[in-house]
């Protein structure tokens, strides 16, 4: 099952600040329940937003 998934291509965007990840599902279909992999789409604002708001070495 795994093969089937591999290899990624990873392409940088012409910005350089955008990484793509494709794939293409097997021949045989893909059913969500055997993917043993979960992606999610995080962009920049959303690191920065998350980022501590206190530094530790400040306390």
């Amino acid at each position: 099952m795994l093969p089937a998934i591999l290899p990624l291509p990873l392409l940088a965007a012409d910005n350089d600040n955008t990484l793509v990840v494709t794939a293409a599902p097997p021949e045989t279909g893909l059913n969500e329940l055997d993917t043993p992999a979960a992606l999610s789409v995080v962009s920049g604002d959303d690191m920065r937003q998350a980022a501590p708001r206190v530094n530790l070495s400040e306390n």
